[in-house]
């Protein structure tokens, strides 16, 4: 009996030698950090539709014309001279009328048919003194429909590479601070990424799924009137970076 126990306790070591031939050949240790910042926003567009909806086509058009030329004059009051103003081409078609229909037996009192004329503008400003201003003459146009702002930053790019390097200077202390605790020191870097690492932080179970979050500069819908104070802008940069051990 006594010559079948080594095969036996060999037996027993296959699925852990199994197991540990899944795993990196050297040592080493996972670390993530986020570094984020709020920012004041230095350019603002908005996007917005004049709109203008009558039984004749040709009033509907000069109607929305007209809207456009109060938009461009208020935006010449502003003093921002990087200001610009875009206008999309306007379009038409037909709007289903609310009124009641005609009887049927007499399709004469049928009502007019309804066209709807509506071209986007987007207005740009560089200087946010003078959005405000715009907000508030905006305000007092009625033939206005479904704005949406969106605020950033200028710096944008130069503000998340030095997120980027402070991410990493946090990852890289925490990841020196697990070393130590097991008696190691940090060696290279093996593998990195600006977020979670594919697959490695939930097939090794380091960290729960749909870890990582996208941020966008700021977004803004809603009447008009919820345009008017510029948000701060919240920008944040993740790293996953896996370190060997010496």
């Amino acid at each position: 009996m006594k010559r079948f126990k080594p095969l036996y306790l060999a037996a027993l070591l296959l699925p852990g030698l199994a197991l540990a031939a899944d795993w990196p050949a050297y040592p080493f240790v996972h670390a993530n950090a986020t570094a984020s910042i709020f920012v004041v926003p230095d350019t603002v567009s908005i996007s917005l539709d004049v709109v203008s909806v009558q039984a004749d086509a040709d009033l509907a058009t000069q109607e929305v014309e007209a809207g456009i030329a109060r938009i461009r004059a208020l935006v010449d009051t502003l003093g921002d001279k990087d200001a610009t103003t875009v206008i999309q081409d306007l379009r038409k078609e037909p709007r289903p009328h609310k009124a009641a229909a005609a009887p049927a037996d007499d399709p004469a009192q049928a009502p007019a048919p309804l066209v709807e004329a509506k071209a986007t503008v987007t207005i740009t400003l560089r200087d946010m003194e003078a959005w405000r201003p715009l907000v508030t003459g905006l305000m007092a146009m009625r033939e206005l429909d479904t704005p949406m702002s969106t605020f950033s930053n200028t710096e944008q790019v130069r503000i998340e590479n030095d997120l980027m390097a402070q991410a990493m200077r946090k990852a890289r202390v925490k990841a020196d601070s697990m070393a130590a605790g097991v008696g190691r020191k940090i060696d290279s870097v093996g593998a990195v990424s600006a977020g979670s690492l594919a697959n490695l932080s939930t097939a090794m179970g380091f960290g729960p799924p749909d870890q990582r979050r996208a941020d966008i500069p700021g977004r803004v819908t809603g009447p008009l009137r919820v345009h008017m104070n510029a948000p701060a802008l919240r920008f944040s940069q993740s790293v996953d970076v896996v370190y060997k051990l010496k």
